[in-house]
């Protein structure tokens, strides 16, 4: 378990401004495709749907991991 101190030294590494609007503009994007397969009757369009999905989680999956360990040739990728 992480003492005070090692907390609030994690926690003043903050992410730059550009990357914390990238999350939020992907999160909305996700939730809102979710509401869309709830709504949507026809399954190859869920399926579409579905995969769009996938991808936009994984495009965030993919920026925290280089944003993390600093990799910019992962973020020049996308």
């Amino acid at each position: 378990m992480l003492s005070f101190k090692e907390y609030l030294l994690v926690e003043s590494q903050q992410y730059p401004t550009w990357v914390k609007g990238t999350v939020l503009f992907l999160i909305m994007k996700i939730r809102n495709i979710e509401n869309q397969i709830k709504n949507e009757r026809d399954v190859s369009k869920k399926l579409n749907l579905l995969s769009q999905q996938t991808k936009l989680s994984s495009l965030m999956s993919t920026l925290g991991i280089a944003i993390d360990t600093k990799d910019k040739s992962l973020v020049k990728r996308y």
